[in-house]
């Protein structure tokens, strides 16, 4: 699964970042997370005209794991915002299959022992512009532009047949999303977050990143985050297929420079 961003799309960005960078003061903020979403979805990769769709948790038994991602903020305005993120996330299962399933052309029979890996990295670089404030900028609500990426590797193998077998793809594709960010500060320690942005383009497939949380700040440079998060992927491209839905909550501190 390759896509690549348009012209039109980099050229925004670009210009979107080179006009808040003009601005005199900036804040900087570095965040790290750590999410523990629950898992559901499915995969689909074809090899050789041999169409499989394989349910990660039913047939995979694919397990939630904890993901560790980080941000770095800058603010060079108090209503523009431009941002980088990152998360890994790491997916492992094993399990004797009850029905024979087949991935990149190969067989895995039923009643194999088949252990499965997913690896998937989730990058993202914004631009938001929160046109909209009130109370002296206490209450912000704007656009948000980003552009964001996945790279991912997917590994099923079978251990204990008489010629052990495996089987590994790698799949990437990068998209534009557009949606809304808000932020409430209601006292200095106290503040309240929401995003969300969906796929600009939805022939690429569909995709909605949300969340919500709050920052208390037990100092002026240190913030306590915790919060909510729904990540829901639907990439297709020819037979092959990735349907991903993650949620749950998030913990994390952040430095305010």
């Amino acid at each position: 699964m390759r896509r690549i961003l348009s012209p039109a799309t980099i050229l925004l960005t670009l210009v979107c970042l080179t006009h808040s960078a003009s601005t005199a003061r900036a804040e900087i903020v570095l965040e790290a997370r750590q999410w523990s979403p629950s898992l559901s979805g499915e995969i689909r990769i074809d090899g050789s005209n041999l169409i499989d769709t394989i349910d990660l948790t039913e047939d995979l038994a694919l397990q939630d794991d904890d993901a560790f991602g980080g941000r770095l903020l800058i603010r060079p305005s108090r209503r523009t915002l431009i941002r980088l993120g990152w998360v890994p996330l790491t997916l492992s299962g094993e399990r004797v299959v009850t029905r024979t399933i087949n991935f990149l052309g190969r067989d895995f029979n039923i009643s194999s022992l088949v252990q499965s890996n997913l690896d998937l990295e989730y990058g993202r670089l914004g631009f938001a512009w929160q046109v909209l404030s009130a109370d002296d900028g206490k209450y912000r609500i704007g656009p948000l532009i980003e552009a964001k990426g996945f790279r991912g590797e997917a590994t099923l193998s079978a251990p204990d047949l008489p010629v052990p077998a495996s089987e590994t793809a790698d799949f990437e594709t990068a998209f534009a999303s557009a949606g809304l960010i808000m932020d409430l500060e209601p006292s200095e320690r106290f503040h309240v977050f929401a995003e969300g942005t969906i796929l600009i383009d939805d022939s690429q497939g569909d995709l909605v990143d949300v969340e919500a949380g709050v920052r208390f700040f037990p100092t002026k440079l240190l913030a306590i985050v915790a919060g909510y998060r729904r990540l829901e992927i639907d990439a297709e491209d020819g037979t092959d297929l990735l349907v991903m839905n993650l949620e749950g909550v998030f913990f994390g501190a952040s430095l305010h420079f």
